[in-house]
C-alpha cells in the first residue's frame, strides 16, 4: 500500500521526477502495485501510459491489476475501455494494450525493450522486471516522462540482487535517483515460512551476495577444465552448495 501511494502521490504532482523503482524478492507485490498505479494514471488523465517487460507474458499480473483498479474506478469493459490481445502464437493471447475512451482517449501500451523510439509521446513509462533488460537499454527508455519501475532481488527471472543494485546505482549516478521502495511481506506465505525458506534454499533464488571482480579475467591459456561430479556437486555439502549459489548469482 505504501509503494502504490508514493508511486499516487508522483501521479499527482505530475512533475518531472527521477526514476521511481521497486525492489523485492518474488511474490510481494511488485507487479500488482504497478497495475493499480496505472489505473490511477488513467483516473488522473496521463494519456499515453506505456508498459515494457522482457516479455508480455512478464505482465499477466500487472494488467490483471489495471482491469481491479479499473472495477474500483467503475470502469466497464467496452463501454469504457477496449482490451487488445496479442495474435502472436509466442505471446499467448497477452494482453497488448488497453484503450480507454471514458472521457478522453487515452491508451495503455506494451512495448518490447527495444522499441525506445516509440516514447517521444509518453506521459509515463511502467519497467517490469527492470534488471533483467540490459542496463543500455533501461538508460535510453529514461526520458522526459515519470518512469516507475520494478525488479526482482531473487528469483528465476534471471535478474538477481547484483544486477538490481548495478541499475538501481547506476541510476542514482545517472538521473539522480532516489533509493527503491521495498517491499518485504509475501503474498504466497506468512512471515519466515519454513516451505519459502525450503524453496529459496533448494532453487538458490537467493543466490546474490558474491563479491565483485577486482581485475579482469585470466586469459585462456591460463585456465583449466575440470569435470564436475554431479553427485558430489548436488550432495548438499556447504562447499558444493556455496559453489551453486555462485554459479547462479
Amino acid at each position: 500500500a505504501n509503494a502504490v501511494a508514493q508511486f499516487i502521490e508522483a501521479l499527482v504532482d505530475k512533475q518531472l521526477k527521477p526514476p521511481m523503482s521497486l525492489t523485492a524478492a518474488r511474490g510481494r507485490g511488485k507487479s500488482a502495485a504497478l497495475g493499480l498505479s496505472i489505473a490511477a494514471a488513467v483516473a488522473f488523465d496521463y494519456v499515453n501510459i506505456y508498459v515494457t517487460s522482457p516479455h508480455p507474458e512478464n505482465l499477466i499480473t500487472l494488467f490483471e491489476f489495471v482491469l481491479k483498479g479499473f472495477d474500483a474506478l467503475e470502469y466497464q469493459e467496452h463501454a469504457d475501455y477496449t482490451i487488445i490481445r496479442s495474435t502472436n502464437a509466442d505471446y499467448k493471447k497477452a494482453i497488448i494494450r488497453i484503450n480507454i475512451t471514458r472521457s478522453s482517449r487515452q491508451t495503455i501500451q506494451y512495448i518490447a525493450p527495444s522499441d525506445t523510439h516509440l516514447l517521444n509521446a509518453a506521459d509515463l513509462l511502467l519497467i517490469d522486471e527492470a534488471a533483467a533488460i540490459p542496463l543500455p537499454l533501461v538508460k535510453k527508455m529514461i526520458g522526459p516522462y515519470l518512469v516507475f519501475m520494478a525488479s526482482t532481488i531473487n528469483g528465476y527471472e534471471g535478474t538477481g540482487r547484483s544486477l538490481s543494485l548495478k541499475l538501481i546505482s547506476q541510476l542514482q549516478k545517472d538521473n539522480n535517483a532516489r533509493p527503491p521502495l521495498k517491499l518485504e511481506e509475501s503474498i504466497r506465505y506468512q512471515e519466515n515460512d519454513d516451505i519459502e525458506k525450503w524453496l529459496i534454499n533448494l532453487l538458490c533464488l537467493d543466490a546474490s551476495t558474491v563479491p565483485s571482480i577486482s581485475s579482469g579475467c585470466p586469459t585462456p591459456d591460463a585456465c583449466e577444465l575440470y569435470y564436475v561430479d554431479r553427485d558430489a556437486l548436488f550432495s548438499y555439502h556447504k562447499a558444493a552448495e556455496a559453489f551453486l549459489h555462485r554459479l547462479v548469482s
